[in-house]
């Protein structure tokens, strides 16, 4: 069980912005997109919102802890059972290529 923690939250009015006007800039360049005035204005403070929400989890998470361990479960998965599994030569029939008995498939990094 995780124990109570108080996470401190800034009053709206002592709130500084979180992202300068530069940042933002760079940002809206990154993004190859165009945002008029006001909407820059909307966007600035709707990233501040984000940072200060993220900034309260890493908090929560910083201080959050498991206060007697036998609370955790002991097994959530289902047990491992051996069981029937298709057949390699019914499976491998669906392949394009195939080589010794494995799937061929085209190489997908260097």
């Amino acid at each position: 069980m995780l124990t109570e923690c108080a996470l401190y939250v800034r009053p709206s009015d002592e709130r500084q912005p979180m992202i300068s006007q530069d940042e933002l800039q760079k940002i809206i360049m990154l993004s190859h997109l165009s945002f008029t005035d006001s909407e820059q204005i909307k966007l600035r403070s709707d990233m501040d919102r984000i940072i200060e929400f993220a900034d309260i989890v890493r908090q929560a998470a910083d201080t959050a802890v498991i206060s007697d361990p036998s609370d955790t479960p002991e097994n959530i998965f289902r047990d491992d059972t051996l069981r029937e599994s298709f057949p390699a030569d019914e499976m491998l029939g669906n392949a394009s290529e195939q080589d010794d008995g494995f799937f061929v498939i085209r190489r997908c990094s260097e």
